[in-house]
């Protein structure tokens, strides 16, 4: 069994925004669709585009230059969302359950996970904002690994957090998880 690479129903991950690439592809998309509906304000859209495109372009590759340094490359996270974002950066994802958070491991496989995850040299699993820790802390000490924080962006981020600055501090938490130079 492939532990960590599951996906719906024709191979695909629905986690697509997790890789910035992806959403410039996205924002280049809605800026051409919204200039053909509002021809008047394509000027707007395209320049709001443009802005965009460069965070997004600056923050790929800020991705791609830290995670390139990375002493661990296995990624375990307490669901599968992070394949994108693996797959993008050189790393593996190691996932506690599958695309939906809701999936539960039975024992057998989350011992398998703790095994392969021990067997890889794993110091740090990660676990999700929005969910529960008690899995992600069960392989963690289960291994003698410590937990840091994940977020997969499918909730809106409170306060005055957005999606550039949830994925900064998820390029924080992997940096100091996988110790990254």
């Amino acid at each position: 069994a492939d532990l960590g690479k599951e996906s719906l129903d024709g191979g695909k991950d629905p986690h697509i925004w997790l890789m910035p690439t992806n959403m410039i592809a996205m924002g280049e998309k809605v800026a051409f669709t919204l200039s053909e509906l509002a021809p008047e304000n394509s000027e707007q859209f395209n320049s709001n585009f443009a802005t965009l495109k460069v965070s997004l372009s600056s923050l790929d590759l800020d991705l791609r230059d830290s995670l390139a340094t990375c002493e661990k490359k296995i990624l375990v996270t307490s669901h599968a969302a992070f394949q994108y974002l693996a797959d993008a950066y050189g790393l593996k994802q190691l996932a506690i359950t599958g695309i939906s958070p809701e999936d539960q491991p039975d024992g057998k496989l989350l011992a398998g996970i703790a095994d392969a995850a021990k067997g890889a040299g794993v110091t740090t699993v990660f676990f999700e904002d929005v969910l529960p820790a008690d899995l992600s802390e069960a392989v963690a000490k289960a291994i003698g690994a410590s937990t840091s924080l994940l977020s997969a962006l499918e909730f809106t981020p409170e306060g005055s957090n957005d999606y550039l600055s949830m994925m900064r501090e998820n390029l924080k938490n992997i940096q100091a998880g996988l110790n990254c130079r």
